[in-house]
């Protein structure tokens, strides 16, 4: 960590606020108020650069979720990555989730990609999931008027 570039610095400080606020979000509001269901592409086109953007913010937030204050699970990563990427005007990465059985169990992951990328996530570990659903962050209460 201490070799990194100073405006890496700045992005994991954001990052890490971005888990806290998403580790929030996950402990207070039930999961459908959450995120909802995909409606298809962006429509607005994503800034200059924007595959550059997603790709620094996914390794401030792993480099956050793995050094930071908490570790904090899959979704509330996904959720701050999300998030993020939507405030610096990111429109089409996507909030995936996935499913995969393990023995009697079913485990389920979520992660972001943009493009063809996954972004703060193994993709080989992303691969193992199937996908159920492309998720869209819903505006919280108070970007709602509530």
């Amino acid at each position: 960590m201490r070799r990194l570039a100073a405006g890496a610095y700045a992005d994991i400080a954001r990052a890490q606020c971005a888990l806290i606020r998403a580790q929030l979000a996950v402990w207070l509001w039930p999961t459908g108020r959450l995120v909802a269901a995909s409606t298809g592409p962006a429509a607005e086109p994503d800034p200059p650069g924007a595959a550059l953007l997603a790709r620094r913010m996914g390794r401030a937030v792993h480099r956050a979720a793995t050094y930071g204050l908490f570790r904090p699970k899959c979704l509330t990563r996904a959720l701050a990555l999300k998030k993020l990427l939507e405030d610096r005007g990111v429109r089409s990465a996507r909030l995936c989730v996935g499913v995969r059985p393990d023995g009697s169990r079913l485990l389920a992951h979520a992660w972001v990609e943009h493009g063809e990328a996954v972004l703060a996530d193994r993709p080989a570990h992303v691969h193992g999931f199937s996908r159920l659903a492309e998720l869209d962050l819903m505006a919280s209460p108070g970007d709602r008027g509530e």
